[in-house]
């Protein structure tokens, strides 16, 4: 090894960092309910690099930390819990068909099916469709904090291991 080689010790900067299992999982419903707390709908920002706007919705970032915090909690999720969210999907699932089938009046177009601008994030069945979900998406993050609760024990073990 040369004077002005650097040795890097890939462990060295993990030694430290205690991220278990619980703690990584109880990191994320925090982030998940910090953002569950506030207005969920679509906000403008104006970026002074580029000058320009641009959209966030917010109601998908929080579906995707809901969706990430069930990912964590999948292990140990059991009934009743698994019950209660496999309803909650079954009802999002019928709510999108049933608004996907109304008919919507679309100017220089005419009737259509609400489900053929579900992907235009301008369209009245996209807000309607994601305002639902939302609410939806509240009552599964409700389910697995209750399952978060009742499984403390297991999840602690797990991070032991």
């Amino acid at each position: 090894m040369a004077d002005d080689d650097i040795f890097i010790d890939a462990e060295t900067p993990f030694i430290k960092e205690a991220n278990t299992f619980e703690e990584i999982l109880t990191r994320q419903i925090r982030l998940t309910a910090d953002i569950l707390s506030k207005e969920l709908n679509e906000g403008i920002f104006w970026n002074s690099e580029t000058n320009k706007t641009y959209q966030e919705d917010k109601r998908v970032l929080a579906i995707n930390h809901v969706r990430t915090t069930w990912s964590l909690m999948k292990p140990f999720i059991k009934d009743p819990f698994k019950e209660d969210l496999k309803k909650i999907q079954k009802e999002i699932e019928e709510y999108r068909k049933k608004l996907g089938d109304e008919k919507i009046l679309v100017k220089n177009v005419g009737l259509i099916e609400a489900k053929k601008i579900f992907h235009s994030k301008q369209s009245i069945p996209y807000g309607k469709l994601m305002e639902y979900k939302v609410e939806k998406y509240r009552e599964i993050f409700e389910v697995l904090i209750m399952a978060y609760h009742k499984n403390k024990q297991e999840i602690r073990s797990f991070s032991s291991e």
